[in-house]
């Protein structure tokens, strides 16, 4: 490795001349061959930027995304694997020679293959190919597009120690993930965690997972794992797509960690992996739930050494806490299996008032946290909601290039002492600055519970989406769409307080005001152009539309819109007749979720560019290939096929929503059954184990 990365560095300096400072986009699918060129760029002093590349079957969608990147970050180079280089060359000649056109790549890009500069030279490392580093140096932009944190060496080396101080990680560990290395899950808690820890680590693609979450248990098994980490939807496919007979003779009693965070942790989901998981040896009282931000690299606080167990669980008054965001407790609930909130075949949401522990901020390693009156910037008092301020030495610079958005959001000053107030206050002296984190939560009994997020941040199916992405795809999708007037949210994010009590908010909700050329005529198509826009780039389907007239979105009098003034506005009905059209099922048309079908699988889990390029598939046509892995392939009929589809579909949808009997599988299964594109990336994965086929 450290042979490797030297070479990628001299490369850097000296053929690509990059200086100190300068940013290098990694552009690598799911594995671990981006590691030599990423510890390539830090030994340059250059700054790593990882990102997801573009599917070369989907290059004119994906690239506008590399480079909005590409022109924010300022990269000149871009180091990838050589497959991805020659498919990406061939896919824009073909689209060219097809009259196709070109599909925008910048083109003041250097693209590097890292094979050919590993590859060369002598067995010994370079001499005198790095720089010297300094803690306060930048090491990664992490996060694409308009979220992307600057952070340096020093802030990630202190939480990659935290980390692996909370672990008690030695090197003789092994830990299992499939998170990839462009979420921050995956690159510091996974990646860095393992490599400062000198223990091992077993990663394979998190399509793999989405298709098979079983992949996932046996490789605990079978590695003998101490610790994993998923966001919460992972535990909960595990629990409603698995049953305790998929797990014969697998042994997961080595855990000692099951780390969920990403997302909001439910209860409901927790138990029934620990009733999916008991009979293969796991302890519930493995599961770590934890607070992480990428704004604080990775890990924020969650549970420490002298804190372990099953997580702590609280009932509150929901009323109350609804009104006015006092918190009273009810009872602290038994941990798990004493008390159950679920039956062996429930699968619905947690009871309403139940609330999950987060964890202890860690005063050894100078963890604070104080629960903030976001409007006065006031302490608030015990048992009260409010935001969540941190400072620790892992919080980041800021996000890249946004400087008056990183001095109230990096650099929160407390209006006055508040000694009377709610914190934890961290080993050394008392900071004067914090990151406000956008969520709200209130301390109990030492530990801190969220309560809901104030954060722009969306959240669906345990990946991030940063609202300003999603809504510059909608307002290039249509000319109809004014310029800077889209809002994307939540679809619940004005109709009530977003208590942790309740489920996550899984669907989008987008606002766009209309130019007036616009004519009630063109509504059904605009809608169709900005489902499909949002749907094909993002991976998404937009479950609200609303269209606006000029000049009805709140915003702010340097002319920046308010999302959350917006989305409020939309759940009170203060929009009034400036509403021009409002869809709730934008995302059932058949086009929108064949797109989002196909961004699933390729966009949201990061799918290898050595796949991608094995796969052949057109906008009109799909393509039966037989398995080379797969049973051998038999013939079967319309009926047998209808069969197995309905079969299919009632383990993935909502309990009772296919009708037993023999449903309807001929008509538009997505709409008629309310399934989403993760759903039909496992039918189709259960479909081609079952007639050994791939379908494409």
């Amino acid at each position: 490795m450290d042979v490797r990365a030297r070479r990628v560095a001299r490369y850097l300096r000296e053929v690509a001349g990059s200086r100190a400072g300068e940013r290098v986009l990694l552009c690598f699918g799911p594995g671990i061959s981006f590691l030599p060129a990423m510890f390539g760029v830090l030994a340059a002093g250059c700054v790593a930027v990882p990102l997801a590349p573009p599917d070369p079957r989907t290059l004119a969608r994906d690239v506008r995304r590399f480079a909005r990147i590409a022109a924010d970050t300022g990269a000149r180079v871009v180091l990838c694997e050589r497959d991805y280089v020659v498919a990406t060359t061939l896919r824009g000649a073909a689209a060219r020679l097809t009259g196709g056109g070109s599909v925008g790549w910048p083109e003041n890009l250097r693209w590097v293959a890292c094979e050919s500069v590993v590859g060369n030279g002598s067995p010994a490392a370079p001499e005198g190919c790095g720089r010297d580093i300094d803690p306060d140096d930048l090491a990664f932009i992490q996060g694409e597009g308009g979220g992307g944190v600057a952070l340096g060496h020093g802030q990630l080396l202190k939480n990659v120690a935290a980390l692996n101080a909370e672990c008690d990680l030695p090197p003789d560990k092994t830990i299992v993930f499939w998170v990839p290395q462009f979420h921050d899950l995956g690159l510091v808690g996974g990646f860095l965690n393992v490599i400062r820890a000198n223990a091992s680590a077993a990663v394979f693609s998190p399509l793999t997972f989405l298709q098979k979450p079983i992949v996932w248990l046996q490789a605990m098994s079978r590695y003998k794992a101490t610790y994993t980490a998923a966001p919460n939807f992972a535990y909960e496919l595990c629990g409603r797509r698995l049953r305790p007979s998929d797990l014969a003779g697998l042994d997961l009693s080595h855990l000692e960690g099951a780390f969920a965070g990403a997302e909001p942790v439910r209860r409901a989901t927790i138990e029934r992996f620990c009733r999916l998981t008991a009979g293969a040896g796991f302890d519930p009282g493995a599961f770590r739930n934890l607070y992480g931000l990428a704004e604080t690299c990775a890990f924020g606080f969650g549970f420490t050494t002298r804190h372990r167990g099953f997580p702590s669980c609280v009932l509150v008054d929901e009323a109350e806490l609804r009104r006015g965001g006092r918190v009273r407790v009810v009872r602290r609930l038994a941990p798990y299996p004493e008390e159950s909130v679920t039956g062996p075949e429930l699968a619905g949401p947690d009871p309403k008032g139940l609330i999950l522990g987060t964890g202890y901020p860690n005063a050894e390693q100078n963890v604070e946290v104080r629960i903030v009156d976001p409007e006065t910037r006031n302490l608030r008092p015990h048992l009260t909601v409010g935001e969540i301020w941190l400072s620790s030495p892992s919080v980041g610079s800021g996000y890249w290039a946004r400087d008056e958005e990183n001095e109230s959001t990096f650099r929160a000053t407390l209006a006055g002492t508040g000694q009377d107030g709610c914190f934890w206050t961290a080993k050394e002296p008392e900071r004067t600055t914090f990151l406000r984190t956008g969520d709200l939560g209130f301390y109990y009994d030492g530990e801190v519970y969220i309560a809901g997020r104030q954060k722009d941040l969306i959240i669906i199916n345990g990946k991030n989406h940063y609202p300003h992405d999603i809504e510059i795809t909608a307002q290039e999708a249509s000319p109809h769409i004014r310029p800077g007037c889209v809002i994307a949210a939540p679809a619940n994010a004005g109709g009530c307080s977003g208590s942790a009590a309740e489920e996550p908010a899984e669907k989008l909700t987008l606002l766009c005001e209309l130019r007036a050329s616009a004519r009630p005529e063109h509504y059904g198509a605009i809608r169709e152009e900005v489902a499909c826009a949002v749907a094909a780039t993002h991976g998404i389907l937009p479950e609200r539309l609303v269209f606006l007239a000029a000049r009805a979105l709140p915003k702010t009098t340097s002319g920046k819109v308010q999302r959350s003034k917006a989305a409020a506005m939309l759940g009170g009905g203060e929009f009034g007749a400036a509403v021009l059209y409002d869809d709730q099922g934008a995302g059932r048309k058949q086009e929108v979720e064949k797109a989002a079908a196909e961004a699933e699988s390729r966009k949201l889990v990061g799918r290898s560019a050595a796949t991608a390029t094995a796969t052949t598939t057109t906008a009109t046509t799909t393509t039966i290939r037989p398995a080379g892995h797969l049973p051998a392939a038999r013939i079967p009929g319309q009926k047998d096929i209808q069969a197995c589809v309905a079969e299919f579909l009632r383990g993935v949808a909502r309990p009772g929503v296919v009708p037993e009997g023999e449903p309807d599988v001929t008509a538009n299964v997505m709409e008629t059954y309310a399934l989403d594109s993760l759903s039909a990336v496992q039918v189709i994965a259960q479909l081609q184990a079952h007639y050994g086929v791939e379908i494409g």
